[in-house]
């Protein structure tokens, strides 16, 4: 086959040449459908540039295949193709990379999330086939399935520029909601709709005549426009104006019909857009499953702080299954009377994402006195529970008999007080968590037999749950309750703004994580003073320095090693699909060569000023107050408290994350174990099933088959790179009502590191886009993990879509003295790589200058100050 071919013959090719999706358009095509015009870069193609590059695809790397160049028949083929395509006109392209295994594995989506738009001349086209070609090598597959070599077909294709557009579902997918058709449209480019950033208006209509069974118009206050593709507020008129017109929902209805009829009767997953009066389909997949979505209201308040990550269904099935008692305080609750907090239902994994559920929280919080209650409590639930929470009666009297109860609740808890919770944490707990668990793994590395690797699991479970419920949750606790009431005191009580509250958590805190950070610094130093470990390092591969370290004894190779043995439970992400540093080595390697890169971090004199200024402002503002002397040693009791549990969070997150390695480590063996059995192909399918069907895998009963556990796998992966729904409310998905009057490029959000800094943008949503990040850059990210704790020091500011003033993010920005500001709803949507940002981290607002077009690696240093 040839190095291109048009969308219209991929219909004619195998699934190995051209992927998926290259292939389901050229159906499209070839059954009359509106599809807009483009060419398909073949699996043949790729092929032939690893060639002519001499790259091994067995031992390749994003970065060796991003740095190749083209062959001349292929780099011909591709710029023929685009020149037509473009033509002489303003057209521009997107490029998408179309997976293109037929094994149903890991590699059947490898690179198909790697989506290039606005791409307007064809050296643009070209770099971004590169791109594509390398995303298939990216460390988060090389991860899941070091073993398997992909094959990366990609499409380019004409930008539609949409007037609206949308999703639609030839069967609706949520298990909860109406049966028929699901339509979701919004006005402007699809991505609003895809992407989950704001509330479309959606449809039920009747499969047999298309006549509208549900309708629910949203108010949008934001699009993307065509073009620049730029977030803007929505004009007034089409707020509340229904985006779609009876005539187009039913060319919707008639052709999502014939699309699954084409399909051989399989339901579809469409996605469509309207320009100048006609419909076009922009892409088409088989709905893979029926999602079932709980009725009642859920948040992800608090979860997204405590576990923000996508979950993977064994990881899901441990912390929302065998752990969820003790993640969910059902003990305290039982003791302290609270009903509305003892139900099983109190978290979910909705989508992929954990849950709390809200409809407890605002039963929870009608029984607390307004003056008690913490507004990010309430924040936490969408505007009508709020309004219920704001208009309910909320005397002192609802919660005297649980205030009359926790006395005896915290006398008898073993860390129930918060004076001496820290010290036999540290003194009492850690030990003792050091012995069992490193039991737990001796049990795990010598066992031979499934049933004795399910014991060590459950006793992995019974010190997790101890951890959690005994220490962590009463930690917790503390932190949280002291940063509200040093706010409270420093905003009510002293009349000082938020710069100050966090001038005072600059204090640098100690902690394992703290711990590592420091030790790669050394190990970074030592690098830099020795010539033959910086120029392997360099210039060499990661497996040479590796091997190289091999053969030295002592030195720096010994103190590498110590590195790995006291850090290496740590990954970028904890599911339990990523590996973690002591699994592959090759990780620290490249957070060595981006130190490396990077300027030494120094502590700044500065900072430590900021944070004396402005504990002697509040003790002057509170001596000044009635009762100033009372007032003064109160706060000096929180404030000492906030810093001392502020660090112990951090000390506890190890300590979860040599559980959540464990687990790993459990399940790998138990997955071996599974496919010597002929049960799965790959022991880290594993993952992908629950823990209840590995136990009853080993008693007789089957396994899931390998097409449900390439549908959870996809289903997975598409989770990890799109914004989760911050509330499910009923089965339906929703975000937050922004501010009517919020600039289009003015982001508000949690300030939790003071400071200001100007900067280039990077956006990283993976440990797998981390070679991307340049110097002094800002990183832009939906969340991070203590496995990113490497990059705060080569970045200028930090912008995330979730977290508060405890999240990890925040804890380690103010410990490297870096701006961040957290909570910005749709971040990695609104900011694109090469935006000029300034980042206030002191007001809780970015500001986005440029228009996607800067180079953040020619950009120079940013400005900031602290």
């Amino acid at each position: 086959m040839g190095m291109v071919i048009e969308l219209a013959q991929a219909s004619h090719a195998s699934l190995e040449q051209v992927g998926g999706k290259a292939r389901n358009l050229g159906r499209l095509l070839a059954d009359g459908f509106s599809v807009p015009d483009g060419f398909c870069v073949t699996a043949d193609a790729c092929v032939r540039f690893l060639d002519f590059n001499g790259i091994d695809p067995a031992v390749a790397t994003e970065e060796t295949v991003a740095r190749g160049t083209f062959p001349s028949d292929v780099e011909i083929a591709i710029r023929s193709a685009s020149e037509s395509l473009l033509g002489p006109g303003a057209k521009s392209a997107a490029v998408r990379s179309s997976g293109a295994s037929e094994d149903g594995s890991a590699f059947a989506f490898a690179g198909q999330f790697e989506t290039y738009l606005n791409l307007t001349d064809v050296s643009a086209v070209l770099e971004h086939v590169r791109l594509c070609w390398a995303s298939a090598w990216n460390d988060r597959l090389r991860t899941y399935a070091p073993d398997l070599i992909p094959r990366i077909a990609v499409v380019v294709q004409e930008m539609v520029e949409a007037e609206k557009s949308g999703i639609l579902f030839t069967h609706n997918p949520v298990a909860s909601g109406a049966p028929g058709i699901f339509v979701e449209a919004n006005w402007g480019l699809g991505e609003t709709v895809v992407g989950g950033e704001v509330s479309p208006d959606s449809y039920v209509l009747d499969r047999k005549t298309g006549r509208i069974v549900e309708k629910r118009i949203a108010h949008k206050l934001w699009r993307l426009r065509p073009g620049d593709r730029r977030a803007e507020p929505m004009p007034e008129g089409l707020r509340d104006a229904e985006a779609l017109s009876p005539d187009e929902l039913r060319m919707l209805w008639r052709q999502g019909r014939k699309i699954e009829s084409c399909s051989e009767g399989r339901p579809q997953d469409i996605e469509w857009a309207f320009a100048g009066g006609r419909l076009f389909l922009l892409q088409t997949r088989p709905i893979t499953t029926t999602v079932s979505r709980p009725r009642g209201t859920w948040s992800r308040g608090i979860c997204d702080d405590v576990w923000s990550e996508a979950l993977s269904p064994m990881t899901a099935s441990v912390i929302a299954g065998r752990l969820s008692e003790a993640y969910t305080f059902q003990r305290p609750a039982r003791r302290l009377g609270l009903r509305a907090l003892i139900r099983d239902d109190i978290m979910k994994v909705i989508d992929c994402y954990m849950y709390v559920n809200a409809d407890a929280v605002a039963q929870a919080l009608q029984l607390i006195p307004e003056k008690l209650t913490a507004d990010d409590a309430v924040g936490i639930l969408p505007r009508s529970l709020q309004e219920e929470v704001n208009g309910s009666t909320r005397t002192w009297w609802r919660i005297v008999p649980a205030l009359l109860r926790l006395p005896g609740l915290l006398m008898t808890e073993p860390y129930g007080l918060i004076h001496n919770n820290h010290r036999r944490v540290r003194q009492a707990f850690f030990p003792v968590f050091s012995r069992r668990i490193g039991a737990i793994e001796q049990q795990i590395s010598s066992a031979r037999a499934p049933d004795a690797l399910l014991t060590a699991a459950n006793r992995l479970t019974e010190l997790a749950i101890r951890q959690q419920r005994d220490v962590n949750q009463w930690s917790y606790t503390f932190a949280m309750n002291c940063i509200w009431v040093l706010r409270v005191m420093v905003v009510r009580w002293a009349d000082l703004d938020m710069a100050a509250f966090k001038d005072l958590l600059l204090v640098p805190v100690r902690n394992k994580t703290s711990e590592a950070n420091a030790a790669l610094e050394a190990l970074t130093k030592e690098v830099r003073g020795d010539a033959v470990l910086r120029r392997l390092l360099e210039s060499g591969t990661d497996a040479a320095f590796l091997q190289h370290l091999r053969t030295c004894e002592g030195g720096f190779a010994s103190r590498f090693a110590a590195f790995i043995d006291g850090y290496g439970v740590r990954a970028a992400n904890r599911d339990f699909t990523f590996a973690r540093w002591r699994e592959r080595p090759e990780i620290v390697v490249q957070m060595l060569r981006q130190n490396l890169c990077a300027e030494p971090v120094a502590v700044r004199k500065k900072t430590r000023e900021s944070m004396r200024t402005a504990e002697t402002k509040v003790y002057g503002r509170l001596s000044e107050k009635p009762w100033g002397a009372m007032r003064v040693t109160v706060f000096r009791f929180v404030l000492k408290y906030a810093r001392i549990y502020l660090g112990l969070r951090e000390e506890l997150r190890f300590h979860l994350d040599r559980l959540f390695a464990g687990y790993r480590a459990v399940f790998l063996r138990l997955g071996d174990h599974l496919v010597s059995r002929g049960m799965l192909r790959r022991k880290d399918d594993v993952f992908f099933l629950t823990w209840t069907e590995v136990e009853n895998a080993f008693r007789g009963g089957p396994a899931p088959s390998d097409d449900e556990i390439h549908r959870r796998v996809v289903d997975f992966e598409r989770a990890r790179v799109r914004q989760p729904f911050y509330f499910w409310i009923n089965g339906r998905g929703e975000n937050p009502v922004p501010d009517e009057d919020q600039d289009a490029q003015r982001l508000r959000g949690v300030g939790t590191s003071p400071g200001t800094a100007t900067g280039f943008a990077r956006l990283i949503r993976g440990p797998e886009e981390f070679g991307t990040l340049g110097q002094g850059e800002v990183l832009v990210a939906p969340g991070t993990d203590p496995g990113w704790t490497p990059l705060f020091r080569r970045v200028s500011a930090v912008v995330t879509e979730i977290g508060g003033v405890l999240n990890h993010s925040s804890v380690i920005a103010r410990e490297y003295q870096v701006p961040a500001v957290v909570g910005v709803s749709g971040a990695t949507r609104r900011i694109r790589t090469g935006d000029r940002v300034t980042v206030d981290g002191s007001r809780g607002v970015v500001e986005i200058h440029g228009n996607g077009s800067g180079s953040p690696e020619s950009s120079g240093p940013a400005d900031r100050s602290v």
